[in-house]
């Protein structure tokens, strides 16, 4: 019992780290993306610092999605999603 207990802690464990790894990544890849097309695109420092901090939000909010699927248990991946199959209403010919 303690040994199950033991291992359940070490995978949550890793699961933070994991996660606060691919935060600080995303946010620092978004911080660093928005910086580099705000200096190419705006000239004024207010347009800068708006449009790099939208940057470091849309990579902060990307690794929250993904901190919250990888502690779901059994979080949807691309192999379970199927299309569905939609009837348009075409005829069988004769």
């Amino acid at each position: 019992m303690a040994s199950n207990l033991k291992d359940v802690k070490i995978k949550t464990s890793q699961t933070w780290d994991r996660c606060i790894e691919n935060s600080l990544v995303k946010t620092g890849y978004g911080t660093v993306i928005g910086g580099l097309g705000a200096v190419l695109l705006f000239r004024s420092p207010i347009a800068r610092t708006g449009v790099t901090a939208l940057f470091a939000g849309v990579g902060a909010g990307i690794s929250i999605v993904e901190s919250r699927l990888a502690f779901q248990a059994g979080a949807p991946t691309l192999s379970t999603f199927h299309m569905p199959s939609i009837d348009f209403g075409a005829k069988k010919q004769d």
